[in-house]
C-alpha cells in the first residue's frame, strides 16, 4: 500500500501527502541521510527501491523533480517505479512550472487526486478468510457499493471496490465451498491486511484449526485482526470460548460483529481503517491551540505563543503531519529571533546506518530538520496552515465522492491562477475565525464534571475505546482480581522521562514490558508488547503508564498464558 509521497527539487521538499502511518519526521531525516548520495548527485532517469525501518522506499530523479515513494515492504517495486514514471509524464508533459503549478489551489488538488489515483493503482488487498459459510461474502456486499465485482479471479476469488474515507481498497472474497483449498495460501499473499471471520455457531473444530494454521503460516507479520460473526441471539458462552481458545493463540484482536445490525457495516469499515494505520484525524483542540497561538502572538506574548507551539509540536509528531513539524519549528525560531538551522542535503552526513537505541532520551520538545522551501514567516505574524484532510471533523464518514482530475482526464493542468499559496491549502485561520474567543465554563459543576469526565476528542477515540471495551479480549475480568505473580526488581520510569512525546513514550514503554515478561520467564514480542500497552492504555484510561500498570500487564499476560496451557492439557 502507499504510504507516503514526497517530491522534491533542488533537493528541497516541495510536495508531502500522507496516507497512512510510515515514517515520522525524526525517521524520514534518517531516509533523507541514507539516500543522500542519490539526492546531491542524482542518477538521471532511473529509480531504485530500498527496504528501511519496517518500509520500502521507491525513489530516483526524474527530469528536475526527485520522487520518494514509501510503500509496504510486501508490494511490488516495479509496479510502483512504473506509476512514478506515469506521474512523471504527466508533470513534464503540462507545460508548467512545478513550483508556479503547486503555488495554485486549484492545480495542487488536481495533483491530490491523481497521487489518490495512483494509492488505488497499486491495488491496496483486504482479504476475508474463514470456513466456509462465516459470512465473508455477506461482509463483502454490504462494504461494498451494491455488492459491486470489479473482477473475478479464476473462480476461486471474487474482488470488490470498497472506499475507506476518501481512498479506494481491493476487498478479496474467497467463493470456492473447498475450507481445504491449496489456493488458500496464493489468495492471501501480497495483502495489506488480513480479516478472519467465523461463526459463533460453528461446530466443525477441524475448519476452524485448517484456518488457524493458515492464519500462523500465512500471516506471521501482516495486519490482521479476529472478527467473530454472529447473530443477536448467539450464545454468548460459545462466544466466549471460541475467543478465549483462539484470539489469544494468534495473539490479534477478537472482535464482534452482528451481521443483522445496519450500524455494523460503518463500524467495521472504521475498524479496517485503524488496522491499516491510515491517517487518523487531528483532535479538535489542535484548531483551539491554533486559536490561542494566533491570540498570544497578537498580543505580543512570544512565550506564551512558543508554549502553545510546542505542545502542537507533539500533536502533529503523534500523527505525522510533517509539514505542520516544519511550519511551527520556523515559527518557533522566528518568535524566538534565532536563525533557523536549515542545512542543504550536501551537508548531511552520509553513511549513518539504523541501530538499535542503546538508550531511549527523550526530550520536552520535539526538534526536526526542516526541508522546507516554502517562504518564512515574519516574527509576531498569525500562523497560517494548511487546511488538510485529516482535519475535517468526521473524514472517516466522508462519502463526498471527488470528481475525476482533470489533468488525468486531459493529460495536463488547468492554467496556474494569479493568485499564489505560501501553502498547498487555504489558510485555516482566516481573518474572521482569528477573533474567535475561547469556550468559557461559567459554572464550578461544569469544570468538575470536564475533570471527571475527559473529553472524547475526536471519533477515532472513541472507537478505540469501544472496540478495547466490547471485545472479548484475553484479558478478561478473572485475571484482573488473580494473584500477583512475584517480579524481581521492577524497572522503574526515569522522572525526567515523563510527560515525553507520545511515540517515544510508547516504544519505551513496550521495551519495559518486554523485559519485564522476560524477567517471569516468558517471551513477547515487541510488536505485540506495543499491541498490549495501547490496550492497557484504552482499559485504564491513560495516556501514560506506570511501573505498576507495566508489571501489572506483564503479570496478566503470564497469567493468561499459563491457563490457557492448563486448558489445553485438560482437553
Amino acid at each position: 500500500m502507499l504510504r507516503q509521497v514526497f517530491l522534491l527539487k533542488d533537493k528541497r521538499i516541495i510536495y508531502r501527502r500522507s496516507f497512512a502511518l510510515a515514517y515520522n519526521q525524526e525517521q524520514f531525516d534518517q531516509v533523507l541521510e541514507k539516500i543522500n548520495e542519490f539526492i546531491v548527485q542524482p542518477a538521471q532517469n532511473q529509480l531504485f527501491h530500498r527496504p528501511i525501518n519496517n518500509f520500502q522506499i521507491v525513489f530516483g530523479q526524474l527530469g528536475d523533480l526527485f520522487y520518494i515513494f514509501v510503500v509496504d515492504t510486501g508490494d511490488p517495486y516495479k509496479t510502483v517505479q512504473e506509476e512514478i514514471q506515469t506521474l512523471s509524464n504527466t508533470l513534464s508533459g503540462s507545460g508548467l512550472n512545478i513550483t508556479d503549478l503547486l503555488a495554485d489551489l486549484e492545480n495542487k488538488r488536481e495533483l491530490d487526486a491523481l497521487i489518490e489515483e495512483i494509492h488505488y493503482s497499486l491495488h491496496p488487498k483486504i482479504v476475508l478468510i474463514g470456513p466456509h459459510g462465516s459470512g465473508k461474502t455477506t461482509l463483502a456486499e454490504r462494504l461494498s457499493n451494491k455488492g459491486e465485482i470489479i473482477r473475478d479471479i479464476s473462480e476461486f476469488a471474487k474482488v470488490y471496490k470498497i472506499q475507506l474515507g476518501q481512498l479506494k481498497f481491493d476487498l478479496w472474497d474467497f467463493v470456492l465451498d473447498d475450507d481445504f483449498s491449496p489456493l488458500w495460501g496464493n489468495y492471501i499473499r501480497g495483502s495489506d491486511l488480513v480479516v478472519f471471520i467465523y461463526t459463533s455457531t460453528e461446530k466443525t473444530h477441524r475448519r476452524i484449526e485448517n484456518f488457524i494454521n493458515l492464519f500462523k503460516r500465512e500471516v506471521p507479520f501482516k495486519r490482521k485482526f479476529f472478527l467473530l460473526s454472529h447473530s443477536k441471539d448467539a450464545d454468548e458462552s460459545v462466544i466466549a470460548k471460541f475467543n478465549e481458545t483462539y484470539a489469544a493463540e494468534l495473539d490479534t484482536d477478537a472482535l464482534k460483529y452482528d451481521i443483522m445490525d445496519e450500524d455494523s457495516v460503518a463500524e467495521v469499515k472504521d475498524l479496517l481503517m485503524i488496522h491499516l494505520e491510515l491517517k487518523r484525524p487531528l483532535p479538535p483542540r489542535f484548531k483551539d491551540l491554533i486559536l490561542e497561538s494566533n491570540a498570544a502572538i497578537e498580543k505580543n506574548d512570544f512565550p506564551k505563543a512558543i508554549k502553545i507551539i510546542e505542545q502542537m509540536i507533539m500533536i502533529a509528531e503523534e500523527h505525522q503531519e510533517l509539514e505542520y513539524l516544519a511550519l511551527f519549528r520556523k515559527k518557533i525560531a522566528e518568535l524566538k529571533g534565532e536563525p533557523l538551522d536549515e542545512k542543504p542535503l550536501e551537508e548531511i552526513k552520509t553513511g549513518k546506518k539504523f541501530t538499535a537505541p542503546q538508550k531511549l532520551a527523550f526530550k520536552d520538545v520535539i526538534t526536526v530538520k526542516s526541508l522546507d522551501g516554502s517562504t518564512t514567516h515574519k516574527a509576531g505574524q498569525k500562523i497560517s496552515v494548511p487546511t488538510i484532510t485529516s482535519l475535517t471533523e468526521d473524514p472517516y464518514q466522508s462519502t463526498t465522492k471527488r470528481e475525476t482530475s482533470r489533468y488525468a482526464r486531459e493529460g495536463k493542468f488547468t492554467g496556474v491562477k494569479d493568485r499564489k499559496l505560501t501553502f498547498e491549502r487555504s489558510p485555516l485561520i482566516k481573518n474572521e475565525i482569528v477573533g474567535l474567543k475561547p469556550k468559557v465554563i461559567e459554572k464550578e459543576e461544569e469544570i468538575e464534571k470536564l475533570a471527571e469526565e475527559p473529553k472524547k476528542e475526536d471519533k477515532y477515540v472513541q472507537l478505540e475505546e469501544k472496540k478495547h471495551k466490547e471485545k472479548q479480549s484475553f484479558l478478561h475480568d478473572a485475571f484482573t482480581h488473580s494473584r500477583p505473580l512475584p517480579i524481581t526488581e521492577p524497572l522503574p520510569i526515569p522522572k525526567d522521562e515523563v510527560g515525553s512525546p507520545a511515540e517515544e513514550r510508547l516504544l519505551y514503554e513496550s521495551e519495559l514490558l518486554h523485559k519485564t515478561i522476560l524477567a517471569l520467564g516468558r517471551n513477547l514480542s515487541l510488536e505485540n508488547c506495543r499491541t498490549f500497552i495501547q490496550q492497557i492504555q484504552l482499559k485504564l484510561g491513560k495516556d501514560l503508564l506506570d511501573e505498576k500498570d507495566i508489571a501489572n500487564a506483564a503479570q496478566l499476560y503470564v497469567k493468561k498464558l499459563e491457563d490457557r496451557e492448563k486448558f489445553t492439557e485438560s482437553t
